[in-house]
C-alpha cells in the first residue's frame, strides 16, 4: 500500500497534480520519496516549479535537504529556477540560506547573477552572507558589479559590502568596471568612495588599466577624482607608456595634460618616445616631442629614439626626431652613433 502510494506521489509530483499529491500523502506516501533518476519529492516539486506542492511536501515533513543525486540543495535549485516564493518558502522551513552549489556559489550570488534583483533583496533581508565568494573569487558585491547592477550594489554596499574589496587577480569593483569600460557604473562607484588608486596582483591601477584599454572618458573620470597620472605598474610601466604601447592617442594628449611624467622608463629604460617610435607612430613622437619629453633618452642597450628610427628605416619619423633636437653623434653601448 505504501509502494503504491510512493508511486503515486511521485507522479502526482510530476504532474503537478496537487490534489493527486495530497490524497498520496494522506493513504501515507512518504514525503522524502526518491524516485526514477535520483529526485526525491521536494526536489521534483522545486524542478517543475510547484508551488503549492512544494509548501504541501514541507508541511507534510520533507527534508529541506534531501540526499537525492540531482539536486541535493533544494534552495540552490529554486535560486536558479528564478522561483523566489519557493526560495522563501523553503527558507522558512529551515533551508541553509547560505548553501553552496558545486561552484561555491550560494543563492544570494546566484541570485544576482540571474538578475534577481527582488529575490536578492529578500535574501538580504533574511540575512545572506555578503562576505561569501564563489569559485572566481566574487563576493555578492562583486558579482553585483559585473553584472551592472547599480540597485543590487547600493543594496549591498548599505548592507555593509566594502566598496573597495577585492575578487580574482585582487581587482576591485572599480577595475571591474574599468575592464567593462562602463563610464557609468565607474562614476556611480568613485562617487560612492572607492579608491582610484588601489592596485591588483600585477600593481596595476585603475588609471592604468583604463589607459591600456584606451577609454579616454573613464581616463577622464580617473583622473579627475585623484587617480595618480604617474603610477608605475607591472613592468614600471606608468599610464602614459602604456597609452604609448598599446597606440591609444587620446589617452596620450589627456594624461600629458593632466601632467604625466614624459620621461618616465619602464623595467627596459625605454620612455614614452622611445617606444613611439618603436611603435612607428609619427604623430605620437611628435606630440611627446612638443610637450617637452626627452628627445634624447636612451634605453638599457643605450639606443636613442633616433637610432632606433634609423635602424627600422623610419625616415619620417628621424626628420621629425632631428628636426626637435635629436643628437645624432650619440654613441650606443656598442660605441656606434647614427652616423
Amino acid at each position: 500500500m505504501k509502494e503504491n502510494a510512493d508511486r503515486e506521489i511521485m507522479a502526482a509530483v510530476y504532474n503537478g497534480d496537487y490534489e493527486a499529491a495530497k490524497t498520496a500523502l494522506d493513504k501515507g506516501a512518504d514525503p522524502n520519496a526518491v524516485g526514477f533518476g535520483g529526485y526525491s519529492v521536494l526536489g521534483m516539486a522545486v524542478e517543475k516549479n510547484a508551488e503549492e506542492i512544494t509548501a504541501l511536501l514541507v508541511e507534510r515533513g520533507a527534508k529541506i535537504d534531501p540526499s537525492d543525486t540531482k539536486h541535493s540543495q533544494v534552495l540552490i535549485n529554486a535560486i536558479k529556477k528564478g522561483n523566489a516564493s519557493i526560495a522563501m518558502e523553503l527558507i522558512k522551513a529551515g533551508a541553509d540560506i547560505n548553501a553552496c552549489d558545486l561552484d561555491f556559489n550560494t543563492p544570494l550570488i546566484l541570485a544576482i547573477d540571474k538578475n534577481e534583483n527582488k529575490m536578492a533583496e529578500k535574501l538580504l533581508e533574511a540575512g545572506a552572507d555578503i562576505k561569501i565568494r564563489n569559485a572566481d573569487k566574487n563576493t555578492p558585491f562583486l558579482q553585483a558589479v559585473y553584472k551592472g547592477s547599480f540597485d543590487m550594489i547600493s543594496a549591498l554596499l548599505k548592507a555593509g559590502a566594502d566598496i573597495n574589496e577585492k575578487g580574482a587577480g585582487r581587482k576591485s569593483a572599480l577595475m571591474a568596471a574599468v575592464e567593462k569600460e562602463d563610464v557609468e557604473l565607474v562614476k556611480f562607484l568613485i562617487k560612492a568612495g572607492a579608491d582610484v588608486n588601489v592596485t591588483d596582483m600585477d600593481g596595476n591601477s585603475p588609471l592604468i588599466n583604463a589607459a591600456i584599454k584606451g577609454n579616454v572618458n573613464i581616463v577622464k573620470e580617473i583622473l579627475r577624482a585623484g587617480g595618480d597620472v604617474n603610477h608605475k605598474g607591472l613592468g614600471n610601466y606608468t599610464p602614459l607608456l602604456f597609452a604609448v604601447e598599446n597606440e591609444h592617442m587620446d589617452v596620450l594628449k589627456e594624461l600629458i595634460s593632466a601632467g604625466a611624467d614624459k620621461n618616465a622608463e619602464n623595467n627596459d629604460g625605454e620612455t614614452p618616445i622611445i617606444i613611439a617610435v618603436k611603435r612607428g607612430k609619427l604623430k605620437m613622437v611628435a606630440i611627446l616631442a612638443n610637450a617637452g619629453a626627452d628627445i634624447n633618452a636612451r634605453d638599457l642597450n643605450g639606443n636613442t629614439a633616433l637610432m632606433i628610427s634609423a635602424e627600422r628605416k623610419n625616415i619620417k619619423i628621424a626628420k621629425e626626431l632631428l628636426e626637435n633636437g635629436a643628437d645624432p653623434m650619440i654613441k650606443d653601448s656598442r660605441k656606434n652613433s647614427v652616423l
